[in-house]
């Protein structure tokens, strides 16, 4: 009897722990996070170009101690930062349509001496919707780090940082007049 509770209690550790694990972060629009002028640009679109577009890379939720899982946005990437472009970019009707696409967008964390560092690699492109071009007009690319004793919780905040530099970056390039790409 002791040998099949052992060969069970196995089974059902191995179950558990070859199970994928799989994080949700949700990207909530914060009230400062508002851009202060009026863009000389319309955002009509966001557009997931990644390879891998079913995850944002991997973290250690609650610390050190836990296992790797992947994570994703609430409601897919593209669908996510939509969202949130919405909440923080004031409405420029009759202004040049433009979609951003998601070239890259990565999180991973890292482990050193019990500190923790949250990265993010992100480069975002901007084409103008021209009737049948599609110009690209701005890039923007950018690291992000966050150093902590649990950083999960920072990536949120990371991505809102990322989105909000490259729409105020492109908003005053297309102020001055500087609609070109920029690597």
């Amino acid at each position: 009897m002791r040998i099949p509770l052992l060969t069970i209690a196995l089974f059902l550790a191995a179950l558990t722990s070859c199970r994928a694990q799989f994080t949700i972060l949700t990207l909530r629009g914060a009230g400062d996070d508002a851009l202060p002028v009026i863009p000389a640009f319309r955002l009509t679109d966001v557009i997931d170009y990644r390879n891998d577009t079913l995850t944002i890379g991997l973290i250690k939720p609650g610390g050190a101690l836990n296992k790797v899982e992947m994570a994703n946005l609430e409601g897919g990437c593209a669908g996510t930062l939509k969202r949130y472009i919405q909440q923080i970019l004031p409405q420029a009707d009759g202004k040049p349509m433009v979609a951003m696409v998601i070239k890259d967008l990565r999180i991973s964390e890292e482990m050193r001496f019990m500190r923790e560092t949250a990265r993010l690699h992100v480069t975002y492109e901007f084409y103008r919707l021209d009737g049948k071009n599609f110009p690209l007009v701005f890039t923007f690319s950018r690291d992000f780090e966050w150093r902590g004793f649990d950083v999960t919780l920072r990536h949120e905040a990371n991505i809102r940082r990322s989105v909000r530099e490259a729409l105020e970056e492109f908003a005053a390039a297309s102020a001055k007049g500087v609609v070109t790409a920029r690597r």
